[in-house]
């Protein structure tokens, strides 16, 4: 990696950090200013077993010394344990379904790159049937298009199950597709957004007075500039994918973190919750700098392929 790539990674590391303070102290509150408790729903816990688990759990302290306690375990990598889940630590509880939803999240994002930039090229042409398409997959939501996916091809053909919790790989195609639809959509229409930016710039009529195909120069003189757009929003639009996940893997009745997130929230496992933000922010700001990174790398080819003219 070079020098410049290197200091916009740690520049963009240290703005992070303010960020990610910030979303553990609103995520804290918020979770506190929520009306009832982890112990509300156990009825038969005498009042002095209430107040034995609240000091185990550290819960009849301030909240200001709850949260620096909090903060300070967090950075020595500790995020305690789950109070619905006696026993077990949060790290542990979403290790088991980091598995799932890596696979559906990444599948569904690489799924809409995949079809998306193509897509997105193909609409910048002008080629028929495209536009409606982008149209149509941006405006279906998550929760309509997943019914609809099972309608089909779960129950009238019968070509894949209804749910994905049985360990087969074609358990996780309809969440996957679920999934993908809107950021494909997304990712099609910012591609057609950058490519019809440059196809009447003076470099790619160059290249075609030179004889080159249409998809040559697509490839070559195109893409690099039509992803610039796509790069800029892919730290916005993983979270997309990341938050839509909880819906999915709700629908699809999927072990991931999403359904511990729910849980938690449902339950008031503080731990638990706080700990599923965190993991979802973490992977969200990887995202985002990953993105900074692409973009900043994508520079140079931008300038190789005007060169070219």
């Amino acid at each position: 990696m070079s020098r410049p790539l290197v200091r916009l990674a740690i520049g963009r590391l240290l703005g992070l950090l303010p960020m990610a303070l910030l979303v553990i102290f609103v995520s804290f509150l918020v979770m506190r200013a929520v009306p009832g408790g982890p112990f509300d729903q156990a009825r038969t816990l005498s009042p002095a077993v209430r107040a034995n688990l609240e000091h185990r759990y550290g819960l009849d302290r301030p909240p200001t010394v709850q949260f620096t306690r909090y903060l300070g375990a967090v950075v020595s990598g500790d995020f305690g344990e789950s109070l619905s889940h006696p026993g077990r630590s949060v790290a542990g509880l979403l290790a088991e379904g980091a598995g799932v939803s890596a696979r559906i999240g990444g599948g569904a994002l690489l799924l809409a790159l995949v079809l998306g930039v193509p897509l997105g090229l193909a609409a910048a042409r002008g080629t028929p049937g495209c536009g409606l398409a982008i149209a149509t997959g941006l405006a279906t939501p998550t929760f309509v298009l997943g019914p609809l996916l099972v309608l089909v091809f779960a129950l009238k053909l019968r070509w894949l199950p209804v749910t994905g919790d049985d360990g087969r790989p074609l358990a996780l195609v309809l969440p996957i597709v679920t999934l993908a639809l809107v950021p494909l959509a997304e990712i099609a229409r910012l591609t057609r957004a950058g490519a019809s930016d440059v196809l009447d710039s003076a470099f790619v009529r160059a290249a075609r007075c030179r004889g080159l195909g249409e998809w040559t120069v697509l490839v070559h003189y195109v893409l690099a500039p039509a992803l610039r757009p796509v790069l800029a929003y892919l730290g916005p639009l993983a979270a997309a994918v990341l938050t839509g996940s909880l819906v999915v893997e709700r629908l699809f009745v999927l072990p991931g973190s999403g359904a511990y997130l729910i849980d938690g929230a449902l339950a008031r496992d503080y731990p638990l919750v706080l700990g599923a933000t965190l993991a979802y922010l973490g992977l969200i700001l990887v995202c985002m700098l990953l993105a900074d990174l692409l973009g900043a790398w994508l520079d140079p080819a931008l300038s190789r392929a005007q060169d070219r003219s």
